[in-house]
C-alpha cells in the first residue's frame, strides 16, 4: 500500500486505490525517485493541470449549492397601481415576476385596448361611407330599369356605344334554302356601331331582342352554323358583343320572325358592371319600333 498525502488539503490516503484524493480531488502522484528530469517535469504539468479542473469542479458544485438553498430576495408591489396597499412578492421556489412593474404593464394594456377601439372604429366609418357612397349608387332605384325610346335610322348612345339602325329587311326563305325553318322569315337588321374600345372582352352586354305584341319576345340568332351559311348570302350577322372586337361594327341583327307578325320593337339592353362582382347589372333599355309589313327580299 502506497501512502501519500494531499497537498491541498492534507488528506492522506491510498494512492494504490485512488489516483485522486476522494476529499478534494487533487492529484497527488508519490515521487517517483527514478524518473528523469524531463519525466519529472512533464508529470507535474500533467499534476497541474488535472489539480484545477478538480479545484474549478470543486467550486462550480459549491456555487450551485449556495443558489439552490438561499431565499429569493422580497420584494414589494402594488396591485391596479394602489400606491397604498403593498404585498410581499411570492417567496416560493420557481415564482417570479416578469415584465415591468405591474402599474406599467396596466398602463400598457389600457393604450392597446384604446388603440383598438379607435382601429375599429374608423374601420366601421370607413365601412359606412363605402356603402353610402359607392354601393347603394350602383344598385339603382327600386330595381327598375329606364326605358328610352329611338326612331329608326337615327343615332342613339347606349353608354359609351354609338348605336345606328339603318334598315329592316327580310329575307324570304323556300323550303329548299339550309336556311329554311317552316313558318318562319328570318328578319335582318342593319347596324353600325362605334365605342366598344372602351370594354375589355369580359364586359357583361346586355341582350338584344324583338318584343312582340301580347308580351313574348323573339331571341337574336347567335347560331355559328346560321352565321355561315348567311356569309354565303354576303350577309354578315353580328351580336352586340361583337363590338369589343370590331370597332365600328358594321352587320346585320338576324331574327327568325313568325309569318304574319306585322310590328315589333327591337330592344338592346344597356348594362354596366357591379363594383366588386364584376356582374352586370341592368341599367336601361333601348327601343327602337319596327314596321314589319311588306315581306320583300330574294328568295333563297
Amino acid at each position: 500500500m502506497k501512502k501519500v498525502t494531499c497537498k491541498d488539503c492534507g488528506r492522506v490516503y491510498d494512492f494504490d486505490k485512488d489516483d485522486f484524493c476522494p476529499k478534494c480531488g487533487s492529484f497527488n502522484p508519490p515521487v517517483d525517485e527514478g524518473a528523469t528530469i524531463l519525466e519529472r517535469d512533464l508529470l507535474s504539468r500533467f499534476e497541474g493541470n488535472r489539480t484545477q479542473q478538480a479545484a474549478d469542479g470543486a467550486r462550480q458544485r459549491e456555487r450551485q449549492k449556495a443558489r439552490s438553498t438561499e431565499a429569493m430576495p422580497q420584494r414589494s408591489y402594488s396591485y391596479a397601481c394602489a400606491p397604498s396597499v403593498k404585498v410581499a412578492a411570492p417567496q416560493a421556489k420557481g415564482q417570479y415576476w416578469h415584465g415591468g412593474e405591474p402599474c406599467e404593464e396596466a398602463e400598457a394594456k389600457g393604450g392597446a385596448r384604446r388603440g383598438l377601439i379607435v382601429l375599429l372604429a374608423a374601420g366601421v366609418v370607413l365601412l359606412a361611407a363605402l356603402v353610402v357612397f359607392v354601393v347603394l349608387p350602383t344598385l339603382g332605384a327600386d330595381g327598375e330599369s329606364a326605358y328610352e325610346t329611338h326612331a329608326l335610322s337615327g343615332d342613339f348612345s347606349m353608354g359609351a356605344l354609338e348605336i345606328s339602325i339603318d334598315d329592316v329587311r327580310w329575307l324570304t326563305l323556300t323550303e329548299g334554302s339550309r336556311l329554311y325553318r317552316e313558318g318562319y322569315d328570318l328578319l335582318l337588321v342593319d347596324v353600325y356601331i362605334t365605342g366598344g374600345a372602351e370594354f375589355d372582352r369580359q364586359f357583361p352586354f346586355g341582350s338584344v331582342y324583338l318584343a312582340m305584341p301580347g308580351d313574348w319576345y323573339i331571341p337574336l340568332e347567335r347560331d355559328e352554323l346560321t352565321a355561315g351559311r348567311l356569309r354565303d348570302l354576303s350577309v354578315y350577322m353580328v351580336e352586340l358583343r361583337d363590338v369589343v372586337w370590331e370597332d365600328p361594327l358594321m352587320g346585320s341583327f338576324a331574327f327568325y320572325v313568325p309569318r304574319g307578325v306585322d310590328t315589333a320593337t327591337l330592344c338592346l339592353e344597356e348594362t354596366e358592371k357591379k363594383l366588386f362582382s364584376g356582374e352586370g347589372t341592368l341599367k336601361a333599355v333601348h327601343q327602337v319600333p319596327l314596321e314589319l309589313s311588306g315581306r320583300e327580299g330574294a328568295e333563297k
